[in-house]
């Protein structure tokens, strides 16, 4: 999740926007516009389908819509999701590179910053998925990778007018619970996420890791050394997020991180650390006094998921130093809906393999398709059923 974790490695930069990705691999594409109920403007890709069954895909913490291309077709999950006939349509949260936009405030305003995952959960995602609606007529399926999992579920549990328009929900690696992270730098630092809100607060540091920024020359300047590059560079980013070598495709690194790191507010980096510390899936702490104000309670509210009825299916691994598969399937047996649970544990899948593994088609994106095909026909099979026992 925390990409800012990863240094740079050898080889130049690349910067492809989503176009610029879809553009070159010849997939049709259009850009949209879509604006929450709180006035932000989020911008959207799709791939359209003529009369494709539409799929809302998600990224995590600090990526955009270009992760779930980068790999390119036949390794990417939305290339092989159009080339399956699905109308795919691919999200960015508030505060990215392509959602940097509100109706009244801009990204030099402190209050544009004012978000957590809530705020992710319970605007952006029924704001896309009205627009879906509205556009194609149809419900939709959806796919979510670590944070958009996460979110997902708030948005699920909290707005039952959009979780009504959801067929299905995949979450890849989703990042409800992390109690059991190893991540160690992470780890260390949530322990202090009070403190942290605290001096972030003190210094108006409301914005967090914008591409282009300071950690974009912090990081090409490093390893611009050849020590660092050969040593440190190559390595880091297995260390962070689980090691498994055999997933990672060194020479697309530099396309990676071309796409790195996107922005958020520091809401969200405080959040993410709330949840690690707590080990509950609650709304936002903003401290006693204003909890009071605002959820009428000294601590503030737990998501409920078991008001959850979207089925979900759930992929998770041991080796995931992020979301561990005990959270993970400790997010699934509070579902009351499952399609199944998925472990990729003995092929030493860590957090970014779920997006970037080398293997990830054959051993998670064929099922996932698979969950998505058995689901439409189980769907059509009870209509037939309802239409014939009517007609009786």
């Amino acid at each position: 999740m925390l990409y800012c974790l990863v240094l740079r490695v050898e080889g130049s930069i690349t910067v492809e926007t989503t176009d610029d990705l879809l553009r070159k691999n010849h997939y049709p594409y259009e850009d949209h516009q879509i604006e929450t109920e709180d006035g932000y403007i989020l911008g959207i890709h799709r791939m359209p389908q003529n009369n494709g069954v539409p799929i809302f895909l998600q990224h995590g913490l600090l990526l955009s819509s270009a992760d779930w291309l980068k790999n390119g077709p036949n390794r990417s999950l939305a290339y092989l999701l159009w080339d399956d006939g699905y109308d795919v349509w691919i999200g960015n949260f508030r505060g990215n590179t392509y959602s940097r936009k509100h109706k009244t405030l801009t990204p030099k305003d402190k209050e544009f910053w004012n978000f957590s995952w809530h705020e992710l959960g319970y605007y952006d995602m029924p704001a896309v998925i009205h627009h879906i609606r509205k556009t194609t007529g149809k419900d939709i399926f959806y796919v979510g990778y670590s944070m958009g999992g996460a979110s997902f579920s708030i948005m699920a549990s909290q707005r039952p007018d959009a979780a009504k328009h959801v067929r299905a929900m995949i979450g890849l690696a989703p990042a409800i619970y992390e109690y059991h992270l190893t991540q160690p730098l992470i780890r260390f630092l949530s322990a202090f996420w009070r403190e942290i809100k605290f001096a972030t607060k003190a210094v108006g540091f409301y914005e967090f890791a914008n591409q282009g920024g300071v950690y974009d020359t912090i990081l090409n300047d490093l390893c611009n050394v050849t020590f660092a590059r050969e040593h440190v560079c190559n390595n880091i980013i297995l260390y962070s997020f689980g090691y498994n070598p055999p997933q990672l495709d060194h020479s697309r690194i530099p396309e990676y991180l071309g796409a790195f790191p996107m922005g958020t507010s520091m809401n969200v980096i405080l959040h993410w650390f709330q949840y690690i510390r707590v080990n509950e899936f609650r709304n936002f702490d903003h401290g006693r006094k204003k909890n009071l104000q605002l959820y009428n309670q000294a601590e503030p509210p737990v998501y409920d998921l078991t008001k959850i009825q979207i089925p979900v299916a759930t992929f998770t691994s041991d080796n995931d130093a992020i979301v561990d598969s005990r959270d993970g399937k400790h997010f699934y047996e509070q579902i009351p809906n499952k399609l199944g649970i998925y472990d990729l544990s003995e092929y030493g899948f860590n957090h970014v393999d779920f997006v970037w593994g080398l293997n990830a088609t054959e051993l998670i994106y064929k099922d996932v398709l698979r969950i998505l095909r058995e689901q439409r026909q189980e769907e059509s099979s009870s209509r037939n059923e309802t239409v014939t026992n009517e007609s009786r």
